[in-house]
């Protein structure tokens, strides 16, 4: 099951939201602002972030930039009691999973989860894929290396042996 991190400053709904993803079989770290959340991203491997916008210091969003430097396979599921248009295209444009309203109910934060779970699900196959075929690639190149040079050994060795049977041959006969 995926590893989430809930990030917001208001502890009640911090623990409401653990307790509806632990509940789902989620596994879940939580922070309570900005730095904690980069604490347990550089300490825990993190699927999916579920981030409150409006915080003290750095906001979600900042969190999302920052994210996205480090490591853009996170899935980053952005909250806002206040929406705002351009702080969801600022969101969009740096790469939210999804932006959404609170107060959220318990059946849309999972759905939301469960897609950005799956989506990154697919986000890590493709790079395991593009790995192996990197792998197969290479042992191909490597393949063909060894082969082009054995073939070359015996062209060598079957002109050498043409050239010592010409050289036998008696021009006159």
């Amino acid at each position: 099951m995926a590893r989430v991190l809930v990030v917001d400053d208001e502890r009640g709904l911090r623990l409401s939201l653990q307790a509806f993803l632990e509940n789902d079989g989620y596994e879940v770290e939580t922070a309570e602002d900005v730095p904690a959340a980069l604490d347990v991203l550089e300490r825990e491997q993190v699927d999916i972030v579920v981030s409150d916008i409006i915080m003290p210091g750095e906001s979600g969003v900042q969190l999302l930039a920052r994210i996205h430097e480090r490591n853009g396979g996170i899935a980053v599921i952005l909250l806002t009691g206040e929406p705002n248009v351009d702080t969801a295209a600022e969101a969009v444009r740096l790469g939210a999973f999804e932006y959404l309203s609170k107060p959220i109910s318990k059946s849309a934060l999972l759905a939301t989860v469960a897609r950005a779970a799956r989506a990154k699900a697919q986000h890590d196959e493709n790079l395991r894929l593009a790995a192996e075929n990197e792998r197969y690639r290479e042992d191909l190149e490597s393949l063909v290396e060894v082969r082009t040079s054995e073939l070359s050994v015996a062209l060598r060795g079957t002109i050498s042996v043409l050239g010592q049977a010409l050289e036998r041959r008696d021009p006159y006969t």
